[in-house]
């Protein structure tokens, strides 16, 4: 089933997202590891979104208990529900160099967990 993209206007522009949770293969037990991925189309340019991979690893957990949630569990944990507009909203604001006017391709951020730790911290 496609999923539906959601409305949002960011210091007045306006974008459509989604959040999806997917399993990208990877070496070793258990085959797969799973990442939410944030894609961000900017209004009227629909060949250029923003993609943002928040990735598991050690000290993160993603799509847990539930897609769209990214939870950091080392030292203070902190919890991200990445299907409320306001983390969506704070995440397009450091979207600096995505120029989706420019593009024709997808502009991939792979380090969404960093971003959300320089978001709190």
């Amino acid at each position: 089933m496609k999923q539906k993209l959601r409305k949002i206007v960011v210091d007045g522009t306006s974008y459509r997202w989604r959040v999806r949770h997917v399993h990208e293969p990877k070496v070793g037990p258990p085959g797969y590891r799973c990442t939410e991925v944030l894609t961000v189309y900017c209004a009227g340019y629909p060949r250029a979104p923003a993609r943002v991979r928040f990735v598991a690893s050690e000290g993160v957990l993603v799509g847990y208990p539930r897609s769209g949630v990214v939870e950091l569990v080392r030292g203070e944990s902190r919890v991200f529900n990445l299907n409320r507009p306001g983390w969506i909203a704070r995440l397009i604001r450091t979207f600096e160099g995505w120029e989706p006017d420019a593009r024709q391709s997808p502009w991939v951020i792979d380090d969404g967990v960093e971003r959300l730790r320089a978001l709190v911290l």
